[in-house]
């Protein structure tokens, strides 16, 4: 067989594999579009997690402040977030495979 026979088929392999992988990030473009939204909602999320994270003194003087305005709803903010914690904690055992604990 000569090189220049042998180099046509690959050519045009190429070319079909370039066409398949056009229509491929065609088809996946329009497919992924539904989930741009909560996508973006997620990546909001997660920087305003990192701009707290950043600035840890920001939360805690809000925090701060509630506590000394209003101590009562503190608490009862406070015991509702220890409260949904344990749930989910509770939660997370039980979908690991473990019976809900009462001691935890």
């Amino acid at each position: 067989m000569s090189k220049p026979v042998q180099r046509l088929p690959l050519a045009l392999r190429q070319q079909q594999l370039l066409a398949r992988s056009a229509e491929l990030r065609t088809r996946l473009e329009t497919q992924v579009q539904p989930l741009q939204r909560p996508l973006h909602w997620a990546d909001m999320g997660r920087q305003a997690w990192q701009w707290v994270c950043a600035r840890p003194a920001i939360p805690l003087g809000v925090a701060a402040a509630v506590l000394i305005a209003r101590p009562r709803r503190a608490w009862g903010l406070g015991m509702s977030l220890w409260w949904g914690w344990r749930q989910w904690r509770r939660l997370q055992h039980w979908l690991d495979g473990g019976a809900p604990s009462r001691g935890r």
